[in-house]
């Protein structure tokens, strides 16, 4: 009877002791995956839009109401200044580690869809690029 609460008590002592630890050694082996899944990402993202051309930085380089009223006007296409936003921030990403991912393959058939839209079919931000912010509270990062 003494040995099963000895190993009983030891198990607990381990649950209780050990626990914190194997969970957060669980969760820094999710994030190192997820970080590998991102660098991954990236990567093949610099691959597809491997340099930035002076066409890209004169695109990148606009005033929002310029390249609004020349997207518009079907003076640029969106998915010529996808790829030009694309490849100007894929390249300022590997100083800054800013982006998270980008939602490409969904940006360009976005984009395809809107440069098959008439004048008239057009808002006022038409084919602009956005980029979004991913916050988190502190409640959040813990998980």
């Amino acid at each position: 009877m003494l040995a099963i609460l000895g190993a009983s008590s030891t198990a607990a002592f381990y649950s209780i002791a050990m626990g914190p630890f194997l969970r957060l050694r669980r969760n820094k082996h999710k994030m190192l995956k997820r970080q590998q899944d991102r660098e991954e990402h990236l990567k093949k993202v610099r691959e597809s839009y491997p340099s930035v051309s002076e066409e890209a930085r004169r695109i990148t380089g606009m005033e929002l109401e310029e390249l609004a009223q020349k997207l518009r006007a079907g003076e640029l296409k969106a998915a010529e200044v996808l790829r030009a936003f694309v490849s100007v921030a894929s390249e300022a990403n590997v100083a800054t580690n800013a982006i998270v991912e980008f939602l490409l393959p969904e940006a360009e058939e976005e984009a395809a869809r809107l440069d098959a839209l008439r004048p008239e079919e057009r808002g006022p931000l038409h084919g602009v690029p956005i980029s979004i912010k991913v916050g988190k509270t502190k409640q959040q990062q813990k998980h």
